[in-house]
């Protein structure tokens, strides 16, 4: 996890324990400003909260909101909480390319078909890498590959540069055409991805802090989009 991921799973985390300090009617002064106006919103939003618990106590906490809020009537609310310095913006999702069709998309098949496209493209781009400098084993296989590139290449170069490109686009053809034909058959796949990239079911709070960890405030985003009748699947550029 790199550090901004480090950040703002930490900001989750202690958002959580001081609204469960809160709920237990302890002080929760010893969080820093910025977790004490974001748990000062949540409940301003839900007044009812019962249980509180975070995504970072499940298996998968890729697939899962940054908060579960459990209401007194039952309910239970999902929560999802960005912390941003100054007024700079929401980072979009890191989807992962080995994982994004099933998990948003919900299809098995699409994804071990991406996976099988990816794996062959990734090699021919790393065989081309190699062949310019010289001659590679034509037995070698990706994991040697890789050691390979990284003996010829310490650091990237520009003379990589269009085998990267030929590579990226080759994903982004392919993976049209899947969701192209996903699309088509009109599955439920394309809805849950759309709602769960536009983030329609979740409550997102976000809270702004200063260089000094000051709260500037603290603020819930909702998406301009939500006609999910409407969608249309279509690629941009060439």
């Amino acid at each position: 996890m790199n550090k901004s991921g480090e950040i703002g799973k930490k900001h989750v985390i202690d958002v959580c324990r001081a609204l469960q300090s809160y709920l237990k009617k302890n002080a929760i002064e010893t969080f820093s400003e910025p977790v004490q106006e974001t748990v000062k919103y949540i409940v301003e939003l839900y007044p009812n909260i019962q249980v509180v618990s975070n995504n970072y106590e499940t298996d998968k906490p890729d697939f899962n909101p940054n908060l579960l809020l459990t209401l007194h009537n039952g309910e239970v609310a999902q929560v999802n909480l960005f912390y941003i310095k100054g007024t700079a913006t929401i980072q979009p999702k890191n989807l992962g390319a080995k994982s994004f069709l099933s998990k948003y998309f919900l299809s098995l098949k699409m994804q071990n078909d991406f996976d099988t496209q990816f794996n062959k493209g990734y090699e021919f781009y790393l065989q081309s890498i190699i062949d310019i400098k010289g001659h590679r084993n034509v037995y070698d296989k990706i994991a040697a590959l890789k050691n390979t590139v990284k003996a010829r290449y310490p650091k990237f170069e520009e003379e990589i540069n269009p085998f990267r490109k030929g590579f990226l686009f080759s994903l982004r053809e392919y993976c049209f055409q899947l969701m192209k034909e996903e699309f088509n058959k009109g599955t439920s796949g394309i809805e849950h991805a759309f709602n769960e990239l536009m983030m329609q079911n979740t409550t997102n709070i976000i809270t702004r802090y200063t260089i000094e960890n000051k709260c500037l405030y603290v603020e819930q985003w909702k998406s301009s989009i939500s006609r999910v009748q409407d969608i249309q699947l279509y690629k941009k550029g060439n």
